[in-house]
């Protein structure tokens, strides 16, 4: 027997998924073999520790360092709480991912799975932890729920025996999205549309707090966890931490997502209320989870459960979320977007142009290829996306320029690029327009005709910004001297006009700067050749 790279494993080894057929007419349930730990106290030590643990891939030290990192503070007399955890790969080790039981061990040794019996006569917490490797979770989409359903069936550890266990699945598992078989249904209690905040707030890299479900049993929010994940692409369970409970008062916090019943006065958490499905998204602070939550709103339940299939383990960083927007599924091309962006816009839709604008913003994502950049310029040039758009409202349209500036243009915004624009919009650009490209990145020259294309920027109030941004008159005369011949004659004007008051502003004498250009002749003579009106 094999893995999956080809080299021999023992059949006791706990990367090997297990399953298949015993007879011909009775299928073996699929299951998952996993390594666990016992946690706890017993006679010979005051503290808790690893009581017991399987021998495989995985060593005590390990098996420690994931209790101590994920403990959710909690010691309350609701047990059991769960707590779902991961451990990332190292050396040839693979990831794993591991979920924890907390609960009391009754005093009775035959029912406490062989854990040491507790030191006082009340119950003691202690801790099942199982981890199974994520390749073979993925494998067969298993949900938090069927994974502990799995482990509680397992209430019998033989002494002495440490071998990794198998555990049987409660049925054959599908992919776990809304409405698949096997997949969780709404937790009782809870909210779809709290899902989904909560499933756009993790996309914000910051843990979220779900207050106020003291009432609902732990399975219940075991089940939303369950319902949240269903929510976002399947690979990110391979590096979420989330607990069914935690302290209020725990220090270093490790998880990503636990429900509490107080806030833990932490500016950086999200907190949401069981109660209030709608939760505080700010778009302008939040834009990833706005935009999110805007294509779960929109997207069909097919779309959705293509995300149990994007099983790739997805990291919570700004990359690792860039490349989330980036693939959600139904979405259509940019090109097919942006022809019904045209069509909205003829018909003046706001609201659909509104819906197409947050599209094709997703497409930003992940970088641009040269090739894709120079299509979607072509589509937006020639459908005139520049124009001044009737029926759309201001903030619309500067949103829409400025978006369709980063999917046609790259950084800084050039000249001739500027010239593009000009040309599609056949004369001088919108006010709205010239905002956009004044709020991208741009080179001197089109910053200063874009600034000067209408006469409600003054040349001093140019001069000042330019100044504050550290470009003075002497680099804007080197560039014209370097290149006036290039600039369209209609430009020549507006940029020499500009460049003289912005000498004679800046300058404290700008007297032998202009006597040693010769009062700029030259550069006259090539911005305007035999023009001697325009010359003088």
């Amino acid at each position: 027997m094999t893995d999956e790279d080809g080299a021999p494993v023992a059949s006791g080894d706990p990367a090997l998924l297990l399953g298949g057929t015993e007879g011909a007419d009775e299928p073996v349930p699929p299951a998952l073999v996993a390594e666990w730990a016992l946690w706890g106290r017993d006679a010979k030590h005051t503290g808790a520790h690893v009581l017991r643990y399987s021998k495989g891939a995985l060593n005590a030290d390990d098996f420690r360092h994931v209790i101590t990192r994920y403990a959710p503070g909690v010691r309350t007399a609701d047990l059991p709480h769960y707590t779902v955890c991961w451990i990332p790969a190292a050396g040839d080790r693979p990831p794993f991912l591991a979920v924890a039981i907390r609960e009391r061990t009754d005093h009775d040794p035959r029912r406490s799975d062989g854990r040491a019996r507790p030191v006082d006569r009340g119950a003691t917490e202690y801790v099942r932890l199982f981890c199974v490797r994520y390749a073979d979770l993925a494998e067969l989409r298993v949900s938090y729920t069927e994974l502990v359903r799995a482990v509680e069936r397992r209430h019998q550890f033989e002494s002495g025996d440490n071998d990794p266990i198998r555990l049987e699945l409660p049925a054959p598992s599908a992919p776990s999205a809304p409405g698949a078989p096997g997949a969780p249904g709404p937790s009782k209690g809870g909210d779809r549309e709290l899902a989904a905040n909560v499933a756009a707030l993790l996309l914000t890299s910051r843990p979220v707090c779900v207050l106020g479900a003291e009432h609902i049993p732990a399975a219940d929010r075991l089940a939303f966890i369950d319902e949240v994940l269903s929510l976002l692409p399947f690979g990110m369970r391979a590096t979420l931490s989330a607990s069914t409970w935690a302290s209020s008062t725990a220090r270093n916090l490790k998880l990503r997502l636990y429900f509490a019943n107080a806030s833990r006065n932490d500016p950086d958490t999200n907190y949401v209320a069981w109660a209030q499905p709608s939760a505080d998204i700010h778009p302008e602070r939040d834009e990833t989870a706005a935009m999110y939550l805007d294509w779960l709103r929109a997207a069909g339940p097919s779309a959705i459960g293509d995300m149990a299939d994007m099983t790739a383990p997805v990291r919570f960083t700004e990359a690792g979320i860039r490349e989330i927007i980036a693939a959600l599924p139904a979405e259509g091309s940019v090109g097919d977007t942006l022809a019904g962006l045209v069509d909205s816009l003829r018909h003046r839709d706001q609201r659909a142009v509104a819906e197409q604008t947050k599209r094709l913003s997703r497409f930003l994502a992940a970088p641009l290829q040269p090739a894709d950049r120079a299509a979607y310029r072509s589509l937006i040039v020639r459908h005139r996306l520049f124009a001044d758009h009737a029926g759309v409202h201001s903030s619309g349209k500067r949103s829409l320029y400025a978006l369709l500036l980063k999917l046609a243009y790259g950084d800084p915004l050039s000249y001739a690029d500027y010239c593009e624009i000009e040309d599609s919009v056949v004369g001088q650009p919108s006010r709205m327009l010239r905002q956009a490209i004044l709020g991208t990145s741009v080179d001197l020259v089109t910053c200063i005709l874009a600034a000067k294309a209408a006469p409600d920027v003054s040349d001093d109030a140019l001069a000042e910004v330019l100044t504050n941004q550290g470009s003075g008159p002497r680099n804007l005369l080197a560039i014209l001297e370097r290149d006036i011949e290039a600039v369209r004659t209609h430009h020549r004007g507006v940029l020499l006009d500009f460049a003289v008051h912005y000498l004679i502003a800046q300058a404290e004498d700008p007297r032998p700067e202009l006597v040693a250009s010769g009062y700029l002749s030259g550069l006259l003579t090539l911005a305007f050749p035999g023009n001697h009106r325009a010359q003088a």
